[in-house]
């Protein structure tokens, strides 16, 4: 498992397992589930497959099937860092994981 904090001091976990990647948001605030594949030693691709939430959000099941790439950058004891695209693709979003 991996965690970051951010700025307003919410946490964000994210847990790999060999098929699955899932995202936590504060206490479980919004936990997302993703298929996962391994393209080659720095990348990899997830599907989303669920998203459970305890807000409401009216397009979640728009995300189901969602498939992002991603690019690992860092790998070590310590951290896990990888980049993809987001925000409808118009940026790169880097994520800093401090391992656990």
């Amino acid at each position: 498992m991996s965690t970051s904090k951010s700025d307003s001091g919410e946490t964000y976990k994210v847990r790999f397992t060999r098929n699955t990647m899932k995202e936590v948001w504060g206490d479980n605030l919004i936990i997302i589930t993703s298929k996962m594949k391994i393209l080659n030693d720095c990348k990899f691709e997830t599907e989303i497959t669920k998203i459970e939430s305890k807000l409401f959000i009216q397009d979640s099941t728009d995300f189901v099937g969602k498939k992002t790439a991603h690019e690992i950058i860092r790998s070590d004891k310590k951290e896990f860092i990888y980049t993809y695209w987001c925000n409808e693709g118009r940026n790169t979003c880097t994520e800093i994981l401090e391992r656990r």
